[in-house]
This record gives C-alpha cells, sequence and structure tokens, in this order.
C-alpha cells in the first residue's frame, strides 16, 4: 500500500507526502482514548478495536513498502557509479 492510498482509505487530512510515522501514531493513541471512553460506557470495543489494528497493519505495509523501495533506489546508485568507475 502506497502514502497515497492510505491517506484516501482512511481520509487522512495530510497531503501523503506529508505524512509522518508521528501523525500515525497520534491518531492511534486519540482511537486508544476513544476506546476507553467506549469501555467506561460499557460499549462493545471489539469493532473498534479491529479498525485500530487494520489502520495499523496498513500504515506497516506503508513502511515496508517505502523501505523497499529506498534500498532499491539505493543498490540502483550504486549499480549506476559503479558503472561510471569502469570508464
Amino acid at each position: 500500500m502506497t502514502k497515497v492510498e492510505f491517506c484516501e482509505k482512511y481520509g487522512e487530512f495530510l497531503p501523503a507526502e506529508m505524512l509522518k510515522t508521528t501523525d500515525v501514531l497520534m491518531r492511534v493513541v486519540s482511537n486508544l482514548s476513544d476506546t476507553q471512553e467506549m469501555l467506561d460506557r460499557g460499549m462493545d470495543v471489539n469493532n473498534h478495536l479491529n479498525e485500530v489494528k487494520k489502520y495499523i497493519f496498513d500504515f506497516m505495509s506503508v513502511l515496508r513498502r517505502e523501505e523497499q523501495y529506498k534500498r532499491y533506489e539505493e543498490q540502483e546508485m550504486r549499480e549506476f557509479n559503479n558503472h561510471l568507475g569502469r570508464y
């Protein structure tokens, strides 16, 4: 999943290129606070917690994809630099 897909799926207000891990963590904290309030009111929180878990797992997917892309770019740059060094 890309950051753009993540932002569209979850209705993030920040543009994808500005979304940071700290923003996602703050949203998780906010949802946990909501869960506490729901528990205090005696409400069933299972669906809410499952949605928070999906949110976390989807963002983990974003982070993995970004890391893979970063490694790919680094490898391409190494190969390019090695190629330049041969001439």
